[in-house]
């Protein structure tokens, strides 16, 4: 009769007292009753016994069952898994039962139970036989069980279920062979002994697909080495990716080496070099680069890989370093992703890290996405003062209005009021007994984002008064939003610095109408060289930066047309237009227009 508390003979068994067990077992102790655990005598004496047999032999000698299973397991399946090659034979002498028990063959594989494993396939086991996941005693050996503390050496076992006809390529319920289960544990003998047997090497499973994928995403290379050695399928698609996106992904160079080495095919694949870009992989961009890879190639939601180095860098200097290696081959700064936003949208609407340096670099301003907004929109809409402040600066456009028709500054005034207004609505439902707690935090919080959009506000006003003191255009929407009184102070200050500028001439032209109208439509090489030696930060405080974008937009028209006269020659080489006249046709044109015609030299 079972019994639900331990008993005294279990007791003595845990306690490995054999004399007590004795004893016990000839004052008539019930052998076959179970604990609290549904374990039996025996099966409790094989797990608490050292590799002798003594109480094992005392309970077989008293008749007990030796097939009752405890926890479904019989006492064989507890000598097996505990290496207890004393009580696995004297269990088999005394009659126990095995039939065609693969459980036992499988968990002998397991443990690396070499002499079970003999034993048990000389008694007619089935080799080949599954368990419930599919899976034969060769997929165990492969993959040795975890529970087991020691390090596991295998071959044997797999070279004795080898010899007796295994089926090298048995898939389990997850598609997986025993080679899979092998480089799952990064056992690389064992993996070279199944491809030695001739393992098939490229059977994908569900999970990794090919063996190849598998060591790759284990990061296993001299795994990978064995299974290129054994002629794998290195193009083979594992969840619609090859290997080499895979290494790549990974960051495994001398595999992404090894790779192109052997022959895989990259052909256009722009999508190497995204995800390249996004995990930082500064050698496998340069190789793909040299490879013939379209560094402005889109992926399905349209972005470049350069969006992916841009707004996916982890490591500064590394990060730079991959920026400055896709401007140097021709990347697209401002290539628009399928919502039509550029790099410097997405860092801006993100906040990406300040490290990144977002003015670094020649992005332009004033690109619009689909909803018509600029990143000074964006910058307004966040509340990033520094951000609308560094975009000013580097020439941002204040008058551009969105698809609503609003300019950066009303979306600022706007963000501002629904802060408020949010501040307000809170307040009026608020629960007086958390405000008599001190619980303000969120009416706090409000007016603190409504503080952020108005200096933003402040940011853009300051420009306008600057550009509206200079003469310069400014729309009745922000002329509507800003104090223009000639007593602001600010604007009297302007007044004072224009004056001074427009008393400086550089031959015929005054520094008013080359850096501030910019009434000049094509300043020469030496005007501009005189014009850069000007210290504007010191001399004019309030215009500089307004001045030296200026200036250095001139300079790169004066480069463009320079270029484009010399595409215009080399395109039309039969007409021989004189050089003034070539020259007052490419003034006409827009930089874009001026970049499409250089470009049609080159593909010339």
């Amino acid at each position: 009769m079972d019994n639900p508390s331990t008993s005294h003979l279990h007791l003595a068994i845990s306690s490995r007292d054999t004399k007590t067990v004795e004893k016990l077992i000839d004052e008539g102790a019930d052998v076959n009753i179970t604990d609290w655990e549904n374990r039996t005598p025996l099966c409790l004496a094989i797990e608490k016994s050292y590799n002798g047999s003594g109480m094992v032999k005392l309970l077989i000698d008293a008749k007990c069952d030796i097939n009752a299973r405890s926890k479904d397991k019989t006492p064989l399946y507890y000598a097996i898994r505990a290496r207890k090659d004393e009580v696995f034979e004297l269990l088999l002498a005394s009659g126990a039962i095995i039939d065609d028990n693969s459980e036992l063959l499988h968990v002998a594989a397991k443990g690396n139970n070499v002499k079970a494993c003999k034993k048990l396939i000389d008694l007619g086991i089935n080799v080949n036989a599954r368990d419930q996941y599919g899976r034969t005693a060769l997929h165990h050996a492969a993959k040795p069980s975890e529970s087991i503390w020691y390090p596991v050496e295998n071959e044997e076992i797999i070279q004795l279920l080898i010899q007796n006809r295994t089926d090298l390529d048995a898939i389990d319920i997850n598609g997986q062979t025993a080679l899979h289960f092998a480089i799952e544990s990064w056992d690389t003998k064992a993996v070279k002994k199944l491809l030695d047997e001739g393992a098939n090497v490229n059977i994908a499973d569900c999970e990794y697909g090919t063996p190849l994928c598998l060591a790759i995403e284990k990061a296993s290379n001299e795994i990978v080495k064995l299974l290129i050695e054994a002629k794998c399928d290195i193009n083979a698609k594992s969840k619609d990716k090859t290997p080499i996106y895979y290494a790549i992904r990974k960051g495994i160079h001398e595999v992404f080496e090894l790779l192109v080495a052997s022959g895989a095919i990259i052909d256009d694949n722009s999508e190497l070099l995204h995800v390249a870009a996004k995990h930082n992989n500064i050698k496998a961009i340069r190789l793909l680069i040299d490879l013939g890879i379209n560094v402005n190639a889109r992926d399905q939601d349209g972005r470049t890989a350069f969006y992916y180095a841009y707004c996916f860098f982890t490591l500064p200097d590394k990060g730079k370093e991959i920026i400055q290696l896709f401007i140097q081959n021709g990347a697209d700064l401002d290539a628009r992703d399928k919502i039509g936003q550029t790099v410097l949208h997405y860092a801006i609407l993100n906040c990406v890290d300040p490290s990144h340096n977002l003015f670094e670099f020649d992005f332009d301003t004033d690109a619009q996405d689909y909803n018509g907004d600029t990143s000074l929109h964006i910058a307004a809409r966040v509340g990033l003062r520094d951000v609308a402040r560094r975009l000013i600066d580097k020439g941002c456009d204040v008058n551009i209005t969105n698809n609503q028709g609003k300019t950066p500054l009303e979306c600022a005034i706007y963000e501002r009021d629904q802060a408020i207004r949010e501040g307000h609505l809170w307040w009026l439902n608020r629960d007086p007994y958390y405000e008599d707690q001190g619980y303000g935090a969120e009416y706090d919080r409000e007016y603190h984002e409504a503080e952020l959009y108005e200096s933003v506000a402040d940011v853009i006003r300051d420009h306008i008064r600057k550009l509206y003191a200079a003469g310069l255009y400014v729309s009745k929407k922000n002329l509507s939003n800003v104090t223009t009184e000639h007593s602001d102070p600010l604007i009297v200050s302007c007044g004072g610095e224009l004056k001074k500028i427009r008393c400086i001439k550089v031959g015929d032209t005054s520094l008013y109408d080359a850096l501030i109208k910019c009434r000049v439509p094509s300043l020469g090489e030496e005007l501009i060289k005189i014009l850069e030696l000007i210290n504007y930060d010191e001399e004019f405080p309030l215009y500089c930066k307004l001045m030296k974008n200026n200036l250095k937009n001139h300079k790169l028209r004066s480069k463009l047309i320079s270029l484009g006269i010399e595409s215009f020659y080399a395109i039309n080489k039969g007409k021989k237009l004189p050089v003034e006249v070539v020259e007052k046709i490419l003034c006409e044109l827009g930089n874009r227009d001026l970049k499409n015609l250089i470009s049609c030299k080159k593909v010339e």
